[in-house]
């Protein structure tokens, strides 16, 4: 059974994550996470969202309930996902990173990390830009549907435990390279 840490626990992606978490098959919620001096501190990750009781109390401190977990879900934000993906290589606790638009030195950063873990990054964001001489056209796919990155961050989340130390994205989750 996988363990899974959901982080950013108020928040309405943490929600369907927990949720999926909670109705999945050989993944189990074992620790939820908040910002620190959130109002939910102690309170059950399920009851927060109103969907019944988890077991699982919301803690400030990613450290308070790593030691024993799998996985790190995190879909917060560049800094806090940075410093949570500090907190699992020292733990070896792998991890489904969600947050998008890293910077080059952050992706340095990230990739000296995955040295002493594993992790999967499912941007929920997917920018392109052309441009030509002052000419430019943007794409942007965004999906407002959550449950699409949760189902993703779940998969990634039972995948990524199997798996050496590094740094993988969802094309590797679904053996496509």
């Amino acid at each position: 059974m996988v363990k899974a840490i959901v982080t950013g626990a108020s928040s309405k992606m943490a929600a369907r994550l927990m949720q999926f978490v909670n109705e999945a098959d050989g993944i189990e919620l074992f620790g939820a996470v908040d910002v620190k001096g959130s109002r939910h501190v102690g309170q059950d990750a399920g009851e927060i969202h109103y969907m019944g009781f988890f077991g699982v109390p919301v803690t400030d401190d990613l450290r308070d309930c790593i030691k024993h977990s799998c996985v790190v879900i995190d879909f917060t934000d560049k800094e806090s996902s940075l410093d949570h993906l500090k907190i699992a290589a020292e733990f070896k606790t792998a991890m489904v990173m969600g947050t998008m638009g890293f910077m080059l030195d952050e992706m340095d950063l990230i990739r000296e990390y995955t040295k002493r873990t594993r992790c999967v990054l499912v941007p929920n964001v997917s920018p392109a830009l052309f441009s030509e001489m002052g000419a430019g056209v943007e794409l942007i796919y965004r999906s407002f549907i959550r449950d699409t990155f949760a189902r993703e961050a779940i998969a990634a989340a039972k995948w990524i435990v199997k798996q050496k130390n590094g740094l993988y994205d969802m094309q590797d989750v679904l053996g496509l390279k």
